[in-house]
């Protein structure tokens, strides 16, 4: 029997708050680990909220001490754990992910297509870590990086059969581009996950609306609009079944 379950988190982040917004973190963490979740993904900038403007000084390093206690959490639960932060490398800032592995190895993902204005912050990302458990393998988007159709075509042509998209979707842009993920999962046959944040950031509002579609592009989970929650779905055998819950 072949099995694997994910998890899109939708949260609320603290302005600026990363100690706070850590803890809101490890409290989803310990929900999805309660439902035996194997991989867990958090919207993009997740640690911070979207902040462009004070992002140069929220940014965090690859070696940064305060994820240590969501890397503990990766390692006790045997759990994959994505969270969005700027980074800096150098004197450069990106739009990054954390990727916490429970045998206690850290990589990075940095967003590699960014949306107008980001670029007066950011510069465009390069690096593309490619996650493994078992007969899946998973590959990683930050919000503008689903909009380039070659991103997910990259995926595919590395042979992932899963697809995690953190991200920050207004209501404008939610039907396009959960449109697009829906249509990614379909014609690469990939599971696809989209971690969204559930209110308001950087002073703008979001969808919410985080979801999960299987690799015939139905949706297993969603959530149906604001808030915190987690959308879980499992892979037993190719057949997908889910369920989403918001968390107070």
């Amino acid at each position: 029997m072949t099995k694997i379950s994910i998890a899109a988190a939708q949260t609320i982040p603290v302005k600026g708050n990363i100690a706070e917004n850590i803890k809101r973190h490890e409290k989803l963490i310990k929900y999805a680990a309660e439902k035996e979740v194997d991989i867990l993904l958090f919207p993009e900038l997740s640690l911070t909220g979207y902040e462009i403007g004070s992002a140069a000084d929220l940014a965090m390093n690859f070696f940064d001490k305060r994820i240590h206690s969501l890397m503990n959490l990766s390692r006790n639960h045997k759990m994959v754990i994505i969270a969005g932060a700027p980074v800096r490398l150098g004197k450069r800032l990106y739009i990054g992910a954390f990727v916490l592995n429970p045998d206690g190895s850290l990589s990075l993902y940095l967003k590699h297509h960014l949306h107008s204005g980001e670029e007066k912050v950011f510069k465009p990302g390069y690096l593309n870590p490619m996650i493994s458990i078992g007969s899946d393998k998973a590959s990683l988007a930050i919000c503008a990086d689903l909009t380039n159709p070659d991103h997910a075509a990259e995926a595919s042509h590395n042979e992932s059969t899963l697809y995690l998209a953190g991200a920050f979707i207004t209501p404008e842009g939610y039907s396009k581009d959960s449109g697009l993920l829906k249509k990614y999962a379909r014609k690469y046959r990939l599971g696809v996950a989209l971690a969204n944040f559930g209110g308001e950031s950087g002073g703008t509002m979001s969808a919410g609306k985080s979801a999960i579609w299987s690799d015939a592009g139905e949706k297993v989970a969603g959530l149906d609009g604001l808030g915190e929650g987690l959308v879980i779905a499992k892979k037993i055998n190719g057949r997908w079944s889910g369920k989403s819950m918001i968390i107070q």
